[in-house]
């Protein structure tokens, strides 16, 4: 593996992503209306078709909890079914699924739905903030802001590398026994946004609506640090790093399903594209332009005034 170029790559790919996860912070901001904080539509959006579009895919893909059931053609271990069902199904409360898949589904209106499984290793693994114990499976959300993939691919497969980024604690990364230790010293804080960052510069962001797009004077409680972890299939490597410096953390084997550590639920695909077209972005020019209208003839409404003639006395 040739690490510097791989950097170069994934700083390309951060760099031409940045239309996408402007337009999926246009469609956000739509969708919020003028209520949700300073930093949402630019005027009433009474009508909103955007919500109405991501209510009904939610209740229709994800009405409730999956359930799930175990068989076997095996007759000796048919009476351990049963119990390795309600092993599953506790677990998927435990990791509260249904959540997961409704907030991937909502994602994957604005653009896409990204989510991340593995299975930690460690005594106790923290992921962007999440404490998952060790040996224990987990399947996490990815925001659109924090991933990247290889834009010169047509098809998902001709992919070389696709990944995504966490926000970790500094003394943790340091004390960590899994990574290179003549890297982490190296190590130093940041914003969750920085300006080397080539995908960030001048970006929309969905976390903008809440913390506003003037990030120089946020104050972090601990010191962090964004950590990018990519999968290469061809390779089949996982390869940690920050990107500031020019070395990775850590470079391992993946272990686990052929297609990798992330699933992706894109509805409406293109020929030699991998961003999809979301249904958001199909809405959107029909939700701007009935709230427009809708606007425009409640302020002539309020305006109105009746005058009415009449003889005098």
């Amino acid at each position: 593996m040739n690490f510097g170029r791989l950097q170069a790559a994934f700083r390309y790919s951060r760099k031409q992503e940045k239309p996408f996860r402007d337009k999926r912070a246009e469609c956000l901001r739509e969708l919020v209306g003028t209520n949700y904080s300073d930093n949402g539509a630019d005027d009433k959006r009474t009508i909103n078709y955007l919500e109405q579009l991501k209510t009904i895919y939610q209740q229709v893909l994800v009405p409730h909890a999956p359930q799930y059931d175990v068989t076997t053609h095996e007759p000796t271990l048919r009476s351990r079914t049963h119990l390795l069902a309600l092993a599953v199904n506790y677990l998927v409360k435990r990791l509260e699924i249904e959540t997961l898949l409704r907030d991937a589904v909502a994602d994957a209106i604005l653009g896409m739905g990204i989510v991340k499984i593995g299975q930690a290793v460690g005594n106790v693994v923290e992921d962007d903030g999440m404490q998952v114990v060790v040996g224990q499976p987990f399947a996490d959300r990815v925001d659109l802001d924090d991933f990247v993939w290889d834009v010169t691919a047509h098809e998902l497969w001709q992919a070389q590398f696709y990944g995504s980024r966490a926000r970790l604690p500094l003394d943790d990364l340091r004390n960590d026994p899994l990574l290179d230790p003549a890297v982490t010293v190296k190590l130093a804080p940041e914003r969750r946004y920085e300006s080397h960052d080539a995908g960030t510069e001048g970006t929309q962001h969905a976390d903008d609506l809440s913390q506003g797009r003037n990030r120089s004077n946020i104050e972090d409680y601990q010191d962090h640090v964004n950590v990018w972890e990519l999968f290469l299939p061809h390779e089949n490597l996982i390869v940690t790093f920050c990107d500031v410096i020019d070395e990775p953390l850590r470079v391992e084997e993946w272990n686990g399903p052929d297609k990798g550590p992330y699933h992706l639920l894109r509805f409406h695909t293109l020929p030699s594209n991998l961003y999809p077209l979301s249904p958001a972005s199909l809405a959107l020019d029909i939700h701007v332009l009935a709230n427009h209208l809708f606007n425009k003839l409640s302020r002539q409404a309020l305006r109105q005034k009746s005058l009415y003639a009449g003889k005098k006395g």
